[in-house]
């Protein structure tokens, strides 16, 4: 279950980044960590 939650983002065309990082878009995909969002890459 928990690898699911990445692919999610993945899905989307995104990955899994911290949420101060710079420039990112965030979609609505799930990551792991709650301190990540799914970002637009």
């Amino acid at each position: 279950k928990e690898k699911k939650n990445n692919l999610e983002c993945e899905k989307m065309g995104g990955a899994c980044k911290y949420q101060n990082t710079h420039g990112c878009v965030i979609l609505p995909g799930e990551c792991k960590s709650r301190k990540k969002h799914c970002c637009r890459v």
